[in-house]
């Protein structure tokens, strides 16, 4: 599971919090609202208890950075994939492929910005879903990318 410093920021957008809905077994940055101290928690069931802090459920969304884990970032693509007529396994390989394709030979996007496969999925899923491209500091519109 990625837990960099990169791999908080390019999650902490409204496209991926937004669909947070926190459970068991959810990895997120404690307390990254308030400070700057980086500390990674996994959601236990009702409460969360980490470095002395208790978060209700309901509470972690606007308190905490969710770190959606690969299966997550994957489910996020299902409904995408199932609309289209071919097997969803060929979809989803054809899409990455070119995905992937389009990294390596446009060179303003260059393909070193992501060191773990969560950081290309949450690229790929930002790609797929919403047109934006990771420019090293923010998430922007695919067309307004140099």
């Amino acid at each position: 599971m990625d837990k960099t410093e990169t791999y908080i920021k390019i999650s902490d957008c409204p496209e991926v919090q937004g669909q947070w809905q926190p459970k068991e077994g959810d990895f997120y940055q404690l307390g990254c609202k308030r400070d700057k101290t980086p500390v990674i928690c996994v959601l236990g069931c009702h409460w969360d208890k980490c470095e002395g802090c208790c978060y209700e459920v309901d509470d972690l969304k606007h308190e905490c950075v969710w770190l959606p884990r690969q299966d997550q970032l994957q489910g996020m693509l299902n409904e995408y994939f199932e609309i289209s007529p071919q097997p969803n396994t060929y979809t989803l390989f054809t899409f990455l492929h070119g995905f992937i394709e389009d990294i390596y030979i446009d060179k303003s996007y260059p393909c070193e910005r992501f060191k773990t496969w969560e950081q290309l999925w949450l690229a790929f899923v930002m790609h797929e879903l919403h047109g934006k491209v990771w420019d090293g500091d923010k998430w922007i519109a695919q067309d307004a990318k140099n």
